[in-house]
C-alpha cells in the first residue's frame, strides 16, 4: 500500500504522455485488485473482533483497538485509490480531448479559409490569392487527416479504460469531427 502512495505521489504529476497515463492506470487497476484481496482479510478480522467484543478479555482488548485502526487505514487507502483512479481517468480523457481540440482548430481554420475563397469576385490578385489559399488547403488535407487519425487513435486506445458514458460522448464528438472533415474535403473537391 505504501508502494501505491509513493508511486502516486511521485509518478502521477510527471505523467505527460498517453502511454504513461495508461501504464499508470493499469498499475492502479492491479493495486485495486490487491486491495480487494486484502478487503476479505479485513472483513474477516472485523468479524473476529466483533465476536471478541461479545466476549471481552484483557488479552483481546488491544487486538480490537488495533483492528479498528487497521480498518480505518484500509478505508483511507481505498478512498485514496478511488481519487487516484478519478485523476488518472481525467488525465487519459484530457489527452484524448487535446487531440480532438487540435483537430477542431485545424478544421475551423480550414473552413474559414474556404469560406473566404468562396467569394470569387475581385481583381486578378484577389483571385490569385484565393486560388493559392485553395491549393494550400488541398495540400494541408494530409495534416488535417493526421490530426483526425491521431484523435481517433487516442480515443480507440482509451475505450477500455474510460467509463461507458464518457466513451459515448467522445465517440459522438469524433463522429461529428469526421463528418465535418468529410464535408470540408467535398467542398474542396467542388472548388477545383
Amino acid at each position: 500500500m505504501e508502494k501505491a502512495q509513493r508511486y502516486c505521489a511521485t509518478e502521477l504529476p510527471k505523467c505527460s504522455s498517453l502511454e504513461e497515463a495508461k501504464d499508470l492506470y493499469n498499475l492502479h487497476q492491479e493495486l485495486q485488485k490487491e486491495l480487494e484481496e486484502h478487503e476479505k482479510n479485513i472483513k474477516a478480522l472485523q468479524d473476529k473482533t466483533a465476536l471478541q467484543n461479545k466476549y471481552p478479555s484483557a488479552e483481546t482488548s488491544n487486538l480490537a483497538k488495533d483492528a479498528l485502526v487497521l480498518c480505518k487505514k484500509f478505508d483511507t487507502v481505498v478512498n485514496r485509490g478511488d481519487k487516484v483512479a478519478d485523476t488518472l481517468e481525467s488525465t487519459l480523457e484530457q489527452h484524448c480531448q487535446d487531440a480532438q481540440l487540435q483537430e477542431q482548430r485545424w478544421l475551423k481554420a480550414a473552413k474559414e479559409k474556404l469560406a473566404w475563397c468562396g467569394d470569387i469576385p475581385g481583381d486578378r490578385y484577389s483571385v490569385e490569392g484565393k486560388l493559392a489559399t485553395i491549393k494550400d488547403l488541398i495540400a494541408g488535407l494530409k495534416d488535417g487527416g493526421q490530426k483526425k487519425n491521431l484523435a481517433a487513435a487516442k480515443l480507440d486506445s482509451l475505450k477500455a479504460v474510460l467509463p461507458r458514458e464518457r466513451q459515448t460522448e467522445l465517440e459522438r464528438q469524433r463522429k461529428q469531427a469526421d463528418k465535418e472533415f468529410q464535408d470540408l474535403v467535398k467542398q474542396l473537391q467542388q472548388t477545383q
